[in-house]
């Protein structure tokens, strides 16, 4: 095996690792190619699907990324296939990275600025030169009005071993501001504490959702 597809090897073992660092928060759910040239990824994150986010989300997103025969010198291709609205997304859903490609930068680290791009994290949202400028425009006037939404969410990575946890009750039921959020799911709403971030069950239909509120 030559060192090109060694590294591709590499990239996708990471990706794995991350998988489990995440609790299954950014998963590979396909690759094919010889060498690897074609990697699926699925985002358990909250963000916007339109401008109607805050009072509606989106908590699911696909991915993907295509890597040329040129890789890893050459930039990856990422392109998110379910539709969200976000400055640094072109509505053909092609990913804007902004700075320059690293050739040592493996497929983990750009996973999880996908994530942060997804989740309007400041240190990567990009409106001066956005690839969407409808949704920079939005961006502003939805963070200035609400800026306690953004970003709309966060990822944490666990070291080997260990298991990131959140809870939704550290308060009394009295004490605890309710926001209401929908099911990607069923659609139902469902009401939970402001200011938390994690796995929710939804009580009509039993399945699991990621949420931040």
């Amino acid at each position: 095996m030559n060192a090109f597809n060694e590294r591709r090897d590499e990239d996708l073992k990471k990706l794995k690792q991350l998988e489990l660092a995440t609790n299954g928060r950014i998963r590979v759910i396909g690759c094919n190619g010889s060498p690897i040239s074609h990697i699926s990824l699925r985002f358990q994150v909250q963000t916007a699907a339109d401008d109607r986010y805050p009072a509606k989300s989106l908590t699911e997103v696909d991915a993907t990324i295509e890597l040329s025969a040129r890789y890893p010198f050459q930039e990856p291709s990422v392109v998110v296939k379910t539709n969200v609205f976000n400055p640094n997304i072109y509505t053909s859903g092609r990913v804007c990275l902004g700075s320059k490609w690293i050739a040592t930068e493996y497929l983990d680290l750009l996973a999880q600025r996908l994530f942060k791009i997804l989740s309007f994290d400041d240190s990567v949202i990009n409106v001066a030169s956005a690839a969407n400028g409808d949704a920079a425009r939005w961006y502003l006037r939805a963070k200035g009005a609400s800026p306690q939404s953004f970003p709309s969410d966060s990822l944490q990575v666990s070291t080997a071993g260990q298991k990131s946890s959140v809870s939704w009750t550290d308060k009394s039921e009295e004490q605890v501001a309710k926001v209401v959020v929908t099911c990607p799911h069923c659609g139902a709403n469902v009401r939970l504490p402001a200011g938390k971030a994690g796995s929710v069950v939804c009580p009509k239909c039993k399945n699991s959702f990621s949420a931040r509120t």
